[in-house]
């Protein structure tokens, strides 16, 4: 981990078992945060080690390409990633995971939309990363597909998704992973994180979906268990299924415990013109860290690349105070 367990002091604890409210970044106390939630779960119920022993099993045959990227990458970088690398450095953060062109095994590589958004993704991943090693920040290049969730055309679980070839690209773009990541593997972690939330912290709520409600067909209606603050999706209980963005969520935990200080993760601002928002999903990511390990502000950081002329690629950075509503 980034920072031995071990080398921490445990922080007080009020008489209700929450640990007070962090409300400015400091490096120090975020990592000490985490790694205090760490030990206090158990390691959530030691899925975290068995989660990075999967990953490491899952990439130990492949070979990592050497980063060719301070060799190339000439074309200089846009104003949006310059800003980005100040933020990075304004947080003092040395390493960093970076994570571009989340794909899904239902995609195709013959899709050519498909592959020009990874490539634009690729573009601004590449500059971040010439910038950050020239101030000697350390970047961890991760890949993550999702075979996870069903195809939503067809319902079912399709393997359309070419990863040799998909990995290929990645290369031949500037990007050659470090590690290739897999969604269901987040699955453990997701559930155990989701629980401690629910009995431990009382930041979860039950909810029952009723036809009609969003959408929802009567088929699909089911329990859920929300997130208090804002109503975000964790898990739906009677299919046993957990949310995008709760196994994002273990994702990030095991990014900030074993790869780096800092998660930058490169994405679409939306899947198509008609899928939902990348944007927002991240959104709703931030929100269940944040509440999750009580702090307001995270080393969590966002490229959302865009096809459209008239609508710019963006970063951002996490370093406002969020105003919680009593």
């Amino acid at each position: 981990m980034i920072v031995s367990p071990s080398r921490l002091q445990r922080e007080p604890v009020a008489p209700n078992g929450k640990m007070p409210m962090l409300t400015q970044f400091n490096q120090r106390h975020f990592f000490q945060r985490l790694h205090q939630t760490i030990l206090q779960t158990n390691q959530y119920d030691q899925t975290v080690p068995q989660v990075w022993g999967k990953i490491l099993s899952e990439n130990a045959g492949r070979k990592v390409p050497a980063h060719p990227v301070l060799q190339g990458a000439s074309d200089p970088a846009p104003r949006h990633v310059e800003q980005l690398v100040h933020r990075i450095r304004n947080a003092h953060i040395t390493t960093v995971v970076l994570e571009a062109a989340h794909a899904y095994m239902f995609q195709s590589m013959d899709d050519p939309d498909f592959v020009r958004s990874m490539e634009l993704q690729y573009a601004d991943a590449r500059r971040l990363t010439v910038l950050l090693e020239q101030q000697r920040i350390r970047v961890q290049r991760v890949l993550f597909v999702d075979n996870y969730n069903p195809n939503p055309a067809t319902g079912a679980h399709d393997e359309n998704l070419d990863v040799d070839a998909y990995l290929s690209l990645a290369e031949e773009n500037g990007f050659p992973p470090d590690y290739l990541m897999w969604e269901a593997d987040m699955a453990p972690l997701a559930r155990s994180m989701v629980e401690y939330m629910h009995r431990f912290q009382s930041l979860v709520s039950e909810k029952e979906s009723a036809s009609g409600d969003d959408g929802i067909t009567p088929s699909e209606a089911n329990r859920k268990l929300l997130l208090g603050y804002r109503g975000v999706e964790l898990m739906s209980l009677d299919q046993g299924k957990m949310s995008c963005a709760s196994l994002d969520a273990a994702l990030s935990i095991i990014k900030y415990a074993y790869l780096g200080q800092g998660i930058v993760n490169v994405l679409p601002r939306r899947q198509n013109e008609r899928e939902f928002s990348f944007k927002g999903q991240q959104k709703k990511v931030r929100q269940i860290l944040m509440d999750h390990f009580g702090v307001r502000v995270m080393p969590f950081f966002n490229i959302f690349t865009s096809e459209s002329q008239s609508l710019p690629h963006s970063s951002g950075a996490h370093h406002a105070l969020r105003k919680k509503t009593a």
